[in-house]
């Protein structure tokens, strides 16, 4: 009886279980900041964008301190050191 229990044990881990299938891919959600809708903007001036319809935003420059909270809603503006725009996302 005990060599049959460790014969269907033995049996048992050489079965190959397939892993579950993956759900298919989402479609990114639109950016909750409107950063989306501003990628135009890239390679443009910081200084001569209108940008007063973001109530929650912050321009960067290079080596600039910032704050380490995450907020969805503010909309994030990466000069290079000319203040030309590099990068618009949220957080």
């Amino acid at each position: 009886m005990r060599a049959l229990i460790l014969a269907s044990l033995a049996l048992t881990a050489c079965i190959e279980i397939p892993p579950p299938s993956s759900p298919r891919p989402r479609a990114a959600p639109p950016a909750a900041c409107g950063a989306d809708q501003v990628q135009d903007r890239l390679g443009k001036a910081a200084s001569v964008q209108d940008f007063s319809a973001y109530p929650a935003k912050r321009i960067l420059s290079p080596n600039s301190p910032m704050t380490m909270d995450h907020s969805p809603e503010r909309l994030n503006i990466d000069t290079d050191a000319l203040g030309m725009i590099t990068r618009l996302w949220c957080g």
